[in-house]
């Protein structure tokens, strides 16, 4: 099943790729999670200054504002939208180097269904003394480039999404935590595709 995956997916990428030039409908969110420092958390030293950090049960939403959708794009978008995700990343931080290297997969939530993402992190890291520890927190910056797939099965019609993360991680004697993580993005695909995005019911201002 890995395998199979791990195919489509390289299709997927190799089809985005393509298709990345070709009228790909791009719209910016901003991105807001959830109670971050209840997400779970597992941090491991892995040897030579490096250390693995799985996180899961990171959950928000993202904020279309509407003003924001091009002007050619049939129907019209209107209003705020708003729509949940949910998100896991897996990060590899070289503390020496300050690199991170790593991996996400989510799920946003549209008005015509579930889209899945898989994208690769990149980024840096910054540790900074606290709690009587020389790196007890960790603050990293990462910039995620991924595929969404509407059935994961058959990337005939993939997006793409790229992300900015922000985020900052407190080390402690019981494990390890996100103190706060923020999120820019923009989403791309087909008129299809975004048009599951922008037509989601419409809410208050995209303001804080």
């Amino acid at each position: 099943m890995k395998n199979n995956l791990k195919i489509i997916l390289g299709g997927a990428l190799l089809l985005v790729t393509s298709i990345a030039v070709a009228g790909i409908i791009f719209v910016p969110v901003g991105g807001r999670y959830a109670n971050p420092e209840f997400a779970p958390v597992d941090i491991q030293d892995i040897g030579d200054g490096m250390v693995r950090i799985r996180t899961t049960g990171l959950t928000g939403e993202f904020s279309l504002d509407a003003s924001d959708v091009p002007p050619e794009f049939d129907p019209p978008a209107s209003g705020c939208k708003r729509f949940p995700f949910e998100q896991r990343l897996e990060l590899v931080i070289n503390l020496s180097l300050g690199v991170v290297e790593g991996r996400t997969r989510g799920r946003i939530s549209t008005q015509d269904g579930t889209l899945e993402y898989r994208g690769e992190v990149r980024g840096n890291a910054t540790c900074v003394p606290s709690g009587g520890r020389s790196c007890g927190q960790l603050i990293v910056d990462l910039d995620t480039r991924g595929v969404i797939l509407a059935d994961v099965s058959d990337p005939v019609r993939p997006g793409l999404i790229r992300m900015e993360i922000l985020g900052s991680i407190l080390r402690g004697p019981d494990g390890a935590q996100w103190a706060s993580l923020t999120s820019n993005a923009r989403l791309g695909g087909d008129a299809g595709l975004i048009s599951s995005i922008t037509s989601m019911a419409e809410g208050e201002s995209c303001g804080v």
